[in-house]
């Protein structure tokens, strides 16, 4: 930061400079403050944690996705997309499922058979998309005669 023409320039914002500022001149005569807030708005951080559940669905091809909200960076979360790899027939190639509100943190999925699948899920406001969340752990779905 710097002070140009009796203003105070912050370049290169991060959510770690967000806060409440003060400015005080004084005088021997008199003391002046001003005070802001500084808000740093931006595409949502990235989904801290997903969780699986309800794996006795998988041999109906379904499985429970839950996560933890996204910080949303000032910016209301608008949706959430949820992504799937499958690590077996096309590793590092992520397909939509679908999204999900922004109030939604949790999910069943409908899988297709014999697949193996990866997770991760992608909070979306009204400045972009943010950081994917960690990859979940793998479930394979049994193949489609043995539901």
């Amino acid at each position: 930061y710097f002070i140009e023409d009796e203003r105070l320039v912050i370049h290169s914002l991060d959510y770690s400079d967000q806060g409440n500022y003060s400015c005080v001149a004084s005088t021997k005569l008199d003391v002046v403050e001003s005070r802001a807030e500084l808000l740093v708005v931006g595409s949502p951080g990235p989904v801290p944690q997903l969780e699986l559940s309800d794996h006795h669905l998988l041999k109906q091809s379904q499985v429970r996705l839950s996560w933890s909200p996204a910080d949303d960076h000032n910016a209301p979360i608008e949706k959430y997309d949820i992504e799937f790899e499958d690590k077996e027939m096309a590793p590092e190639k992520w397909y939509s499922l679908g999204k999900v509100p922004g109030n939604q943190t949790s999910t069943t999925l409908k899988l297709s058979p014999y697949v193996h699948y990866t997770f991760r899920v992608t909070a979306i406001n009204k400045y972009g998309p943010g950081e994917p969340s960690p990859d979940s752990e793998t479930v394979v779905t049994p193949e489609a005669g043995l539901q």
